[in-house]
């Protein structure tokens, strides 16, 4: 019954905190910014209009199973709605040597597990280590 008013040309929807959706939200997001369709059309083949939807999630940050949130729901969401994947790896807080430790030993005990653990991604130093600063 919303949708029509929140069906609009300039709508855009941006969702944060994307790795722990409700099983709802995904669908809720594509009805709001797709082409406007019968609301008994299967969500699943509506597509979001270009530029009306951002979303952002990190699957390694998925905490939220209480609340029925899952890795495997976020990546068949991301999937569903056809997005984007952009990956922040640059460090600004850390200088080298502490990321270089932080890869060794992560790289290690993150362990890649199929709509579970997503793979470690190593960091990227911004900051020069002690003895770079000249």
């Amino acid at each position: 019954v919303a949708r029509p008013q929140l069906h609009r040309p300039s709508t855009h929807l941006l969702l944060d905190e994307f790795q722990d959706p409700d099983p709802i939200q995904p669908e809720l997001a594509v009805r709001i910014t797709a082409e406007p369709v019968d609301q008994a059309a299967d969500w699943r083949v509506l597509r979001p209009l270009p530029g009306r939807l951002t979303v952002v999630g990190d699957p390694k940050q998925s905490i939220y199973r209480f609340r029925r949130a899952d890795i495997a729901q976020f990546l068949q969401a991301r999937e569903q709605i056809g997005a984007e994947r952009a990956t922040l790896s640059a460090n600004f807080r850390s200088a080298a040597p502490i990321i270089d430790w932080v890869n060794a030993t992560m790289s290690k005990l993150i362990v890649y597990e199929a709509d579970v653990q997503p793979a470690y991604e190593p960091l990227i130093a911004a900051r020069p280590g002690p003895s770079e600063h000249g």
